[in-house]
């Protein structure tokens, strides 16, 4: 215990559970954070990576008086002496990150969270992926790190609201936006549904079948669709989240007939975007661009800050959002906190 703090690790599956209470009421208390260091998600995610690597849980929790104070979920990856410290992370992407309560020294607080693993893992290295520019353990490493360039991510910022945010749009977008559902509601009725534990299942269906016809239409599936175990991960979160509010799924009608659909993970303010996908049909109406406006619109009206459009950048990205801190990359022996 230095300073006041004491640094525990938790290694197996009773402990990961048992932290659960203290872990939510951190959640609901941290400076920073996102749907990726929800508990649930990092369970499920971990019962994904245990099936290949079953001794690697390596969950860093920190104690102030008693009180935890920081969770940063990793995995411990040995190979004889050495030891690699991954972020706890799935083949969706996900930007790294820890739970720092508020009112704390971030820096001294992290300084002690490295400190402590590279005492225990003196040969090992930290490799972390898409660590958020600005996010708190970000900012602690690289003032001792040279980091690089980083991949472009683009948000949208929803802290004054939707109108606000509408407002920061060129005049043609907000104009082409309205004319669009105008048009399409000579279509039919035009409505905005968010999915509930009744329709869920069906829409969800109805995204992931759509998103998986780009294949034959645009030659290939991109990204992360592409990986192996993607989609049933991608399924296991968004059910789950249905069930506690971390996933919101909506859907764009025109009278009976679904026209597009996107679903995003919320969290600690923020949302990530994360998929979505139209039916051909109505191709002429942009009912990508519709569909992701009136979900920023929807995710506002529910008090989150920013919306993450995800790392990447397309022309229909930009003209919806601005450039956001890039996401960064760290590998580095343990030893410089030693």
């Amino acid at each position: 215990m230095r300073g006041g703090y004491r640094l525990d690790f938790v290694r197996d599956d009773a402990g990961f559970l048992a932290l659960r209470p203290e872990w939510e009421e951190l959640f609901g208390d941290a400076l920073d954070g996102g749907p990726y260091l929800d508990f649930n998600w990092c369970w499920i995610i971990w019962q994904r990576i245990q099936l290949r690597l079953p001794d690697a849980l390596y969950i860093a929790v920190i104690r102030e008086a008693g009180r935890i104070v920081l969770i940063a979920p990793l995995l411990l990856i040995r190979n004889g002496l050495m030891a690699r410290i991954d972020a706890l992370g799935t083949v969706l992407p996900q930007n790294t990150n820890i739970l720092v309560r508020q009112g704390m020294d971030t820096e001294t607080i992290v300084a002690h969270l490295l400190g402590g693993i590279a005492r225990r893992n003196p040969l090992g290295r930290l490799r972390l992926h898409r660590l958020r520019g600005s996010s708190l353990l970000a900012v602690t490493l690289f003032r001792r790190l040279d980091s690089g360039r980083g991949l472009m991510t683009i948000e949208a910022d929803l802290s004054q609201g939707y109108e606000s945010y509408f407002a920061t749009l060129s005049a043609a977008t907000r104009s082409h936006h309205r004319r669009m559902l105008k048009q399409m509601s000579q279509r039919g009725a035009v409505r905005f549904s968010v999915g509930s534990t009744n329709n869920f299942r069906a829409d969800l269906n109805w995204l992931l079948e759509s998103k998986r016809k780009w294949k034959p239409r645009k030659g290939r599936l991109r990204g992360w669709l592409r990986e192996k175990g993607a989609l049933n991960d991608f399924k296991q979160l968004a059910h789950d989240g249905a069930r506690n509010g971390r996933c919101v799924l909506g859907t764009l009608w025109v009278g009976d007939r679904r026209a597009a659909a996107i679903a995003a993970f919320v969290g600690g303010g923020e949302a990530a975007l994360y998929v979505a996908a139209y039916d051909p049909a109505f191709a002429d109406f942009s009912p990508g661009r519709t569909v992701i406006l009136l979900m920023l619109e929807h995710l506002a009206a529910l008090g989150l800050q920013r919306a993450d459009f995800m790392a990447g950048e397309s022309e229909l990205k930009l003209r919806l959002g601005r450039p956001g801190p890039p996401l960064r990359r760290v590998d580095v022996p343990l030893a410089k906190w030693r």
